[in-house]
């Protein structure tokens, strides 16, 4: 009934209003999509020395600035490949092929990219749906302990709605409604409890057994000129040269938060101010209620030359044990040009401060490839170094990016990471490194070593390929004979405070040691603007020191409107 109510409201509009076309869809691009794969790829090539793609998701504004500059660059049609000119036309210039055949039919898509749109004198209005569903088996080894072979299926189900006014207003708004049933749920206790799963908001309704049952929603206002960019709303943000990142990354679910970004020549700012949400809920006169954390975050993106480029970042987690008299927030960090760390020690405050460094670097002598790495500094004393000491914490991350290594459209990269014990916890749970159950940084987590390969092959036209893989060896806290948590540093969630009486003898990997493999595969094929069929293969084979081993394969078929393809981690 909620699809044939979906679909009638779909096509009820698409046949109302005379509708104009419009030539750009408003709004934030999607992480992942297309459109930034493309600049990426175009940037680590030397097509885009001036544009800041380090700070993600862009709006279709800078976005579009962008793909007219390769346009330009291009203009004498010696710069770009036929390939990739045919993917910027596809990027700059509706209608998209696959929308030719249903504009015959019906009147959507008037103007080749959004399913309904209005513009009229300097404002612009469209509305997309949105949907991802995806069904396979899920055949688990046979001495799982913890899983059964079935079905892994999802169905998300929303709608987009976006805009602007005038020359400088834009807006967006996305929601949906969601069932899921991963083929490795979170453990039922950690639900229960929680409400709560990995890369999942507020789950309600649920019983043992049940799949995920929650809603998303997003929506963002902005301001925008030529030299700044400001954003309120709900979002992710993802910091960093790479597809993975220790400062800042999209690994969680969305959170509230306001952005200033100011870009004045090779330089370019951003501040961020997020409410990030803990777990366990408290109980209040209404009900449950879920704490909140605040963070702040500064990111200074430079360009030093054509082919290197200087990042510098800075975030401080102010929370209810942060700050001078309990208060859960200090209106000096809303000052958007101040130092944060000399401002928590001017307040005598207590807050989860982190620093962090990064550079990407692309060589002339080896065409078509990008290094790049990114350190992240949590604390550290430099007369511990070789101590073991278990506030020397710190995680960093290398990467290489190659695009094209001898076939045409196919982009290859490659990441390791290493993250010291405790690195992103905190002396209690309440200033740590987290939005819900997820971590704000790095996927693999602290206390663990990871090497992730990702391929991309994306040809003009429908088709796209993509392969991910990752390893990862962790040390897991141990649990104790009477059941409770011996804290090595494996898992952010649990307070520093609550580790071993010891200062020294924390050593990388220390604890129970686990290997986890993780891979992604997928051919897509567009049938209509943003509309893909899919069919993809997942898998993971997790090795644990006590618990033995599980693992599980599970292809599946997907159709995805107006949402990328969602990799296990990223």
């Amino acid at each position: 009934m909620t699809r044939q109510l979906f679909l009638s409201v779909i096509l009820l509009a698409g046949w109302g209003g005379s509708l104009i076309a419009h030539a750009q869809t408003d709004g934030l691009l999607q992480l992942d999509d297309e459109t930034h794969r493309f600049l990426q790829a175009q940037q680590t090539k030397g097509h885009l020395p001036d544009a800041f793609l380090a700070h993600r998701p862009l709006s279709v504004y800078e976005a579009r600035r962008y793909l007219d500059s390769l346009a330009v660059r291009d203009s004498a049609e010696q710069v770009l490949t036929p390939g990739n000119r045919q993917q910027l036309a596809r990027l700059r210039e509706p209608p998209r092929p696959s929308a030719g055949w249903i504009q015959e039919r019906l009147p959507v898509y008037d103007n080749g990219q959004d399913m309904i749109s209005l513009e009229g004198d300097r404002y612009g209005l469209q509305l997309n749906p949105r949907y991802y569903g995806h069904l396979g088996p899920s055949v688990h080894s046979e001495e799982s302990s913890r899983f059964v072979n079935g079905t892994a299926w999802r169905n998300t189900r929303g709608l987009r709605f976006s805009g602007h006014v005038g020359d400088h207003l834009f807006f967006e708004s996305r929601l949906s409604e969601n069932q899921w049933r991963p083929q490795w749920p979170a453990p039922e206790e950690d639900i229960q409890k929680k409400n709560t799963a990995p890369r999942v908001g507020h789950i309600s309704f649920y019983d043992k057994g049940d799949p995920y049952n929650f809603f998303e929603a997003t929506g963002i206002v902005g301001v925008r000129s030529r030299h700044f960019e400001i954003r309120a709303g709900r979002a992710r943000n993802h910091w960093g040269p790479g597809q993975g990142s220790v400062f800042l990354s999209d690994v969680g679910t969305v959170y509230d938060q306001a952005q200033i970004r100011a870009t004045l020549g090779p330089v370019q700012y951003s501040y961020l101010l997020a409410r990030f949400l803990d777990a366990d809920t408290e109980a209040t006169f209404s009900g449950p209620d879920r704490p909140s954390r605040w963070g702040v975050f500064h990111h200074v993106n430079i360009h030093l030359a054509d082919n290197l480029d200087l990042d510098l970042y800075e975030g401080v987690i102010m929370a209810r044990d942060t700050t001078a008299g309990g208060s859960n927030f200090d209106p000096a960090y809303l000052n958007p040009v101040v130092a944060f760390r000399p401002v928590e020690r001017d307040l005598g405050s207590g807050g989860n401060a982190m620093l962090g460094a990064g550079a990407s670097w692309r060589p002339s002598f080896i065409p078509n490839t990008e290094f790049y790495g990114q350190f992240v500094l949590d604390e550290l004393r430099v007369s511990n170094i070789g101590d073991q000491w278990w506030a020397n914490k710190w995680g960093g991350t290398l990467g290489l990016h190659v695009v094209e290594p001898g076939l045409p459209h196919l982009s290859a990269r490659l990441e390791a990471a290493r993250l010291r014990p405790f690195l992103y916890s905190q002396r209690t749970g309440a200033s740590a490194f987290l939005h819900m159950n997820d971590l704000v940084g790095h996927p693999a987590g602290p206390n663990s070593i990871d090497l992730s390969a990702f391929l991309d092959y994306e040809p003009p036209g429908p088709w796209r390929g993509l392969l991910s893989a990752s390893w990862t060896v962790s040390g897991r806290n141990p649990i104790a004979s009477d059941g409770s948590v011996v804290n090595v540093g494996g898992d952010a969630r649990v307070p520093s405070n609550d580790r071993p009486d010891r200062r020294f003898g924390f050593a990388l990997l220390d604890g129970v040691r686990q290997e986890h493999s993780r891979l992604d595969a997928a051919v897509e094929y567009e049938i209509l603007p943003s509309l893909r069929l899919t069919a993809a293969l997942r898998a993971e084979h997790l090795t644990d020191a006590e618990r033995g081993t599980d693992y599980y394969l599970s292809p599946r078929l997907l159709l995805n409107w107006g949402l990328p393809f969602q990799q296990l981690r990223y």
